[in-house]
């Protein structure tokens, strides 16, 4: 897990001197003077990959050519923020993004009705990456107050019943969804909502 220094106007990743946050034993790195620490989800404390790789295979078979950097980048910054903010069905977003690549509508309803199940499944599925209990642990006998705050298609209560079935919950005050505040990443407003949530202030505040 990088450590990533709080702008929400750059949404820059900016490290703790030279170290990462690779297991236990890397959190006495962190300043002393910090006052909380919010944690994204995807890619931070579970592999949100997934489903994404799973979803390109199929569209492969379909004849679809792309790269999965290039593929998702388009999806996540153009089709998902409604989706984020509550304003757009997940479904709805991705078909529309699939015809816009040039796939048939027999095409689209086909990787509808092949991933809609398998995607639950997935999530079903999803476990911690790896060092990141035992360094919730010890943040945690530290005393450093810890939220959630990510872009995500749940609510902050569906949220919270994932990082239980992931055995991490008791670790964070707060969970903030986009999908409850209508505001995503990287918007200022989306990360103030943390701010407030743990009740500190920018400069003293850290974003994996």
């Amino acid at each position: 897990m990088d450590v990533i220094g709080f702008n929400s106007a750059k949404h820059a990743r900016l490290r703790v001197g030279s170290h990462e946050l690779r297991g236990a034993r890397s959190v006495c790195t962190l300043p002393l003077d910090i006052t909380g620490i919010v944690f994204s989800v995807g890619g931070v404390l579970y592999d949100d990959s997934i489903w994404n790789r799973w979803l390109l295979q199929q569209l492969t078979k379909l004849g679809l050519q792309t790269q999965y950097h290039a593929f998702f980048q388009v999806l996540e910054n153009e089709y998902l923020p409604e989706v984020y903010c509550g304003q757009r069905d997940y479904w709805e977003a991705l078909r529309a993004y699939l015809f816009s690549v040039g796939l048939s509508r027999g095409q689209v309803d086909e990787i509808e009705a092949t991933t809609s199940g398998r995607r639950l499944r997935f999530e079903k599925e999803i476990r911690p990456m790896p060092g990141v209990r035992a360094t919730l642990a010890l943040l945690s006998t530290r005393g450093i107050p810890m939220a959630v705050l990510c872009n995500a298609v749940d609510s902050a209560k569906e949220l919270g019943g994932k990082l239980q079935s992931l055995g991490i919950s008791q670790h964070f005050q707060h969970v903030v969804s986009s999908r409850d505040t209508g505001v995503a990443m990287p918007a200022p407003e989306s990360y103030h909502s943390a701010v407030q949530a743990l009740q500190t202030r920018p400069g003293k505040l850290l974003f994996v």
